[in-house]
Formats: C-alpha cells, sequence, structure tokens
C-alpha cells in the first residue's frame, strides 16, 4: 500500500510544499529529510509537518489532512498497512472511519487491534461471512471440526440484525437476486462481540512476530542525519 502527503509548515506557509511517498524507503530516507529540513520540519520529537493532502490506496487516512503529523510516525503506520492483507486494510479502515479516527496515536494502535471487527465488502456470500467473523472473534483461529459444525448463514444473519452498524452503501442485493431493504441501511463494518478496544493493554493476540513499536522505541531506530558544510 502506498500513498503520498503533500506537507507543508504551517508556520511558514511561504516555504511551500513537499510531496513524499509513504512508505519511505531505506535508500530515500535521508534525501527525503533534507526536503523536509529545507521546509524547517521533519523533527523526529514533534508533529511539525502540516497535511495539505494525502493520496493513495487507504481514502481513510484523509483524516489527516489538515492535522499536524510526525513524519516517522506516518511511515511506521504506513509500513504496517503496506504488511496488511486487502481484509485487513478494509476492517482497518471501516473502523478508522466508523470510530472517527483522526490522532496518530489512535490510527497506530488500531492497526494492532482493527482485526477484531468483521468487515462486509461484499453479502453474496453469507456462509463465508459468518466464518470469517467466527474468525476474528476467536482470534484469527479456529480448528477444521468447529468450522464444519458452523452454521456460516446463521451467524452472519445474527451479525447483521443483532449489531450496530454504519452505513456506507447506498445498496445491497440479498441472496436471490432482491434487494433487502433492512441490509441497504446496514454497515459494511460491525463491531465485534468481543469489542474492540484502543487501549494499548487491551490488544488482540498477534502473533511474536508482531510486536508493537511504540513511537520512542521507533524514533531510536531513526537512522543519524548527516549534514554537509
Amino acid at each position: 500500500m502506498k500513498i503520498k502527503a503533500a506537507l507543508y509548515n504551517a508556520d511558514h506557509l511561504e516555504y511551500g510544499l513537499v510531496t513524499i511517498p509513504f512508505p519511505i524507503s531505506r535508500d530515500q530516507y535521508d534525501d527525503t529529510i533534507k526536503m523536509l529540513e529545507a521546509l524547517d520540519i521533519g523533527d523526529p520529537r514533534a508533529r511539525d509537518c502540516t497535511v495539505e493532502e494525502i493520496e493513495g490506496s487507504a481514502p481513510s487516512l484523509k483524516c489527516l489532512e489538515g492535522r499536524r503529523i510526525n513524519v516517522d510516525e506516518l511511515d511506521y503506520m504506513v509500513k504496517r498497512l503496506d504488511s496488511f492483507s486487502d481484509g485487513e486494510l478494509a476492517q482497518f479502515q471501516g473502523m478508522a472511519v466508523k470510530m472517527g479516527l483522526s490522532d496518530m496515536t489512535d490510527l497506530i494502535n488500531l492497526t494492532f487491534c482493527c482485526q477484531q471487527a468483521t468487515v462486509i465488502t461484499d453479502f453474496s456470500d453469507l456462509e463465508q461471512i459468518g466464518r470469517e467473523h467466527y474468525m476474528n472473534l476467536h482470534g484469527g483461529c479456529a480448528s477444521m471440526e468447529e468450522l464444519e459444525q458452523l452454521d456460516g448463514v446463521e451467524t452472519a444473519l445474527l451479525l447483521i440484525s443483532e449489531n450496530e452498524g454504519m452505513s456506507t452503501l447506498t445498496t445491497c442485493p440479498a441472496p436471490g437476486g432482491t434487494t433487502c431493504g433492512s441490509w441497504r441501511t446496514r454497515a459494511t463494518s460491525w463491531m465485534s462481540s468481543s469489542r474492540l478496544s484502543m487501549s494499548p493493554t487491551a490488544l488482540p493476540r498477534r502473533s511474536p512476530g508482531r510486536t508493537r513499536l511504540s513511537p520512542d522505541r521507533f524514533r531510536s531506530q531513526r537512522p543519524a542525519r548527516t549534514t554537509t558544510p
């Protein structure tokens, strides 16, 4: 997943804009920082970059437009999103919009717990929707025996009928080619019954290889800047 962010110094509008592609590749990092330094922004310890516009494959990140961000935090978050599957990216975007998030810390934390949410982008396969929701409720794991015994259609219908959602669709065809009016205003994303939490102390279970980096930790990994006389 790639985005482009147009950044500027809100205290010196006369310095103009710089457009940065994210995630920043290692071989482009130093050059990117030099471009930001020319605008007197890019401090590793401050949110001094104001976002003019964000373009790319994650429209939900447009919530950052007009806000001050830290370039390393944005790069870290986009790197995490770049590792997501299409389904995980849909979960992230659906919950970012549903929860009205626009703070960078909240968005980074969401990348670690959005997998608890069930996002429906295609209502044509209720069996699959039910299976995916069951997996989300159980940390992404289920035995073949559990899935064989699961009534995916019933699980999906219970999810749609009993959980509060947010409408993002104008219409939705129900199975059999008919249109279900109650589905038309239903959300494409629901909170799972496991109650997604934004608290860092209540993150979902995850594999050992997916360890959360706090902002302080990943700032310490930032390459040293070099200056020339």
